[in-house]
């Protein structure tokens, strides 16, 4: 995709053929050789993650292009399906739990507090929803304005965040608009920010400082100290200036541009930022970036997810990335999961596959599935790694990672899969491995074979002399009375051949 064609989307999608100047959306090379342009291999295998999918909603229109998580809920904007609300309780099957919007509605990155959800509308404008009743959203306000240009009502709004009672909106040709929401359904305009030729799209808020993604003017900085006010700082411009989403973390800003991948600012001097780094593999088409702890997560359009160490903002680290085609749009991540609002699949929920105490399995998994500790390799301390236990790995054997005994034999499950103690590699998930009626703990206890149900050859099943009193260690206990093993056929012989020799006898008198 490229970036003329996903600027072109947005005008033609209300059917407005919007006559830019092209020079505006030329890339400028930028060639700065002290600049890390990121490191795209992981330095050690244990660094490298490998995200899987984990669930995933969609249609066959789709075209989602925002998503906020809260809780269990995912509240998803797109195009042509406003706002939707989703369960992700059980995150492999996401549930629709009600919608707010028509068919004409073209909602796109969001912020939800409490119960209200601020949504971007390029059609309607910034409406603020009450979404207590998932199942029942409704509108309790919107501010929207007359494009005059063109005579009708387009807004163009795109990105909100929300700080107190104050909502700041990127608006695609205003700039920075700064809305009073104190009174939710009467919303009023304070203060603007803009630029001729503005192509605002995205935002983040630090203090009294707003961060503006501009795709033609670049990384504006404007204090907002002054909300009726708005006045400005400084800029970052790269060039191309293709920028399309920002976010701030400890004066860092983290920029997505559309050309030049992840952009990594230092901000600490609104009034002169400086480029730290970039992460990029030449063929980008960044949208937007999420920031939690030192991760960026990056919406990277057909590139899909892409996982960035950035604890060293100018040395940033892949990590690992996913794409299964699609064309990623936005991202948030929340609890172990990433979610990521993608044009062409809808909305996907990936587990990123960090692995906290290395065992084998994802902090996910094992917070979510199996209920073992993320920090602890071997939960039940039962000297087999949790991630060995659920799956038949090199011993062979599925085990509770939660139950350090797991056939509760008196015998712990790593005791079992090796030579240990005992002397004896036995079953961990069937109590008694010979069945010879005495359990795998209790032979231990009694030193007889749990691989053999008859330890001394006597005829006789440890369990069954266990429990009668005699020793399972001593062939001649019980003692031999003629009747047990040899003796017996002895018998039987002798009965039969006696036998035969007294119906011959009886012919030969009959005759």
């Amino acid at each position: 995709m490229s970036k003329m064609y996903k600027k072109g989307i947005i005008f033609l999608s209300f059917g407005l053929l919007l006559a830019f100047s092209a020079s505006l959306f030329v890339p400028i090379a930028i060639h700065e050789d002290s600049i890390n342009n990121g490191d795209l291999t992981p330095k050690t295998n244990a660094q490298w993650l490998t995200p899987k999918l984990v669930g995933k909603i969609g249609d066959s229109y789709n075209q989602t292009r925002g998503v906020f998580v809260s809780g269990d809920i995912a509240y998803v904007g797109g195009m042509g399906d406003g706002l939707e609300i989703y369960s992700v309780s059980d995150p492999t099957t996401p549930v629709l739990l009600g919608r707010y919007g028509d068919d004409l509605n073209m909602s796109f990155r969001l912020s939800v507090i409490g119960n209200i959800a601020y949504v971007p509308d390029v059609k309607d404008g910034f409406e603020i929803i009450n979404v207590s009743d998932p199942s029942s959203p409704t509108l309790l306000g919107k501010y929207e304005e007359v494009f005059i240009d063109y005579d009708v009502i387009s807004n163009f709004t795109y990105d909100v965040e929300v700080s107190g009672n104050i909502a700041y909106v990127a608006d695609l040709f205003d700039g920075l608009e700064i809305i009073n929401v104190s009174n939710p359904s009467n919303p009023v305009l304070l203060g603007k920010y803009g630029n001729p030729g503005n192509f605002s799209v995205d935002l983040d808020i630090a203090g009294d400082i707003v961060y503006l993604a501009d795709a033609n003017w670049g990384l504006d900085i404007v204090n907002v100290s002054d909300p009726t006010n708005p006045s400005f700082l400084g800029r970052y411009s790269d060039g191309s200036n293709n920028m399309y989403g920002v976010s701030v973390s400890n004066n860092i800003a983290y920029v997505a541009d559309f050309d030049n991948g992840l952009e990594i600012i230092n901000v600490s001097d609104p009034t002169t930022p400086v480029l730290l780094s970039r992460y990029g593999d030449g063929i980008n088409e960044t949208d937007n970036v999420f920031i939690s702890g030192n991760i960026a997560y990056i919406a990277d359009g057909t590139d899909g997810l892409e996982i960035v160490d950035v604890g060293d903002p100018k040395n940033p680290i892949k990590l690992g990335s996913f794409n299964d085609g699609g064309t990623a749009s936005d991202t948030h991540f929340s609890g172990n999961l990433v979610y990521v609002a993608d044009v062409d699949q809808g909305l996907e929920i990936i587990d990123p596959g960090y692995d906290a105490d290395e065992d084998g399995l994802s902090n996910y998994e094992e917070d979510e599935i199996y209920g073992t500790g993320p920090n602890d390799a071997d939960s039940d301390d039962d000297g087999i790694g949790d991630g060995e236990e659920v799956i038949a790995g090199t011993d062979g054997y599925i085990t509770d990672p939660n139950d350090d005994d797991s056939d509760n034999d008196g015998l712990t499950d790593g005791e079992e899969v090796v030579t240990g103690v005992d002397g004896y590699i036995t079953d961990p998930t069937d109590d008694d491995s010979d069945d010879d009626g005495l359990n795998d703990g209790n032979e231990n206890t009694n030193s007889t074979d749990p691989t053999d149900p008859d330890t001394d050859d006597d005829g006789y099943a440890d369990g069954w002399e266990v429990d009668n009193g005699h020793d399972p260690l001593d062939p001649n206990d019980p003692p031999k009375q003629g009747i047990p093993g040899f003796d017996i056929f002895i018998l039987l012989t002798t009965i039969g051949v006696g036998f035969a020799i007294l119906l011959y006898l009886r012919r030969k008198k009959l005759e």
